[in-house]
């Protein structure tokens, strides 16, 4: 049987994924956006107003994601964004959740970012610090994390020894990469694990590829690449979205950037306990989390997710239920 997401666009790999992903978010609802949130709010049906935002978002976001031929120009990206963003908050105003938005202090200047607390209480908890990926990032992301859990132990609302840490996607990388220098939580998951984040981009470079790459035949490079980009969809989005992501400005130098995104040499000060997700058929790093798994001298887990699960794509999209029933069956115990 193959990963479900194949079935969608089986001759597209990277537009079949992100189908995949659409539809995975479809238990929020479907697609009729801001209208129809704002009819609902006005009769007083909060919970139709709270989901028809969540979809508006999401719509949103779906329609932004493969634009990235100019993103530093594109006016119509930002507006998407800035779309999606405020839908999200407006669904967020209607949850039985507290939701504060708050900015973190940061090197000079700040880290937005969103607290969130199952009810209007001032109760200390548990708490799970959610790491995203392949968006604006750097190499030393300890700088960041620290930050981060600085704030949250500053919180009353958070249990100080019940501190947990999270990374999706690229962010199961960074999310290693910052527990080798910062050891506060009291666990992490990676969803999914991430030795080496090169490798997604170092494999697919041929030989050829990377002797341009590492003696400057950046010109060269440059004009290979973008020739591959006009029709490989899921190899121009990586390339355009780590221009975006790393601010560079030509495709030779994303392969440069990634090549620092190693757990190579630092692995070993990983103290925290930690979970590695797996997705055995990512088609962008396949293989990465066993790797980060066996290298691994902390207490550690790992969760393989199967094809009769529905659950083998990149970051189990297509089978998110599964996906939180192993994150919760991890935390829950080392939460109580």
């Amino acid at each position: 049987m193959a990963p479900l997401h194949k079935y969608f666009f089986p001759d597209n790999e990277s537009f079949a994924y992100e189908a995949l992903r659409a539809a995975s978010y479809a238990y929020c609802a479907g697609d009729r956006a801001v209208e129809t949130a704002k009819t609902s709010l006005a009769k007083d049906n909060r919970r139709g107003a709270q989901s028809a935002f969540l979809r508006a978002s999401n719509y949103y976001r779906t329609a932004e994601f493969y634009r990235r031929d100019n993103v530093f120009e594109d006016k119509l990206s930002k507006e998407l964004m800035k779309l999606s963003t405020e839908a999200f908050y407006s669904a967020t105003e209607l949850m039985p959740y507290r939701t504060e938005k708050v900015k973190i202090p940061y090197e000079g200047t700040t880290l937005p970012t969103t607290i969130m607390q199952p009810d209007k209480s001032d109760t200390s908890r548990p708490t799970i610090i959610f790491n995203g990926g392949f968006d604006s990032t750097r190499n030393d992301w300890e700088t960041v994390i620290t930050s981060v859990v600085d704030f949250a132990l500053d919180q009353p609302i958070v249990i100080k020894d019940k501190l947990f840490l999270m990374g999706i996607s690229m962010g199961g990388y960074l999310v290693g990469r910052a527990l080798c220098f910062e050891h506060r939580c009291a666990a992490a998951i990676v969803n999914d694990g991430v030795y080496d984040f090169g490798s997604a981009f170092h494999n697919q470079n041929p030989a050829l590829g990377r002797y341009l790459t590492q003696n400057g035949w950046d010109a060269t490079m440059n004009a290979l690449m973008r020739q591959m980009m006009r029709w490989d969809t899921g190899f121009k989005w990586a390339i355009s979205n780590g221009m975006w992501a790393f601010g560079v400005q030509s495709p030779v130098e994303v392969l440069r950037c990634v090549k620092g995104y190693t757990l190579e040499g630092l692995v070993d000060n990983i103290k925290t306990p930690l979970l590695v997700l797996d997705a055995t058929e990512d088609h962008f790093l396949k293989g990465q989390p066993k790797e980060l798994f066996d290298r691994l001298l902390s207490k550690k887990e790992i969760e393989q997710f199967t094809e009769e699960e529905g659950a083998t794509a990149h970051c189990h999209m297509g089978s998110l239920s599964r996906l939180n029933q192993a994150i919760f069956d991890y935390l829950l115990p080392r939460a109580r």
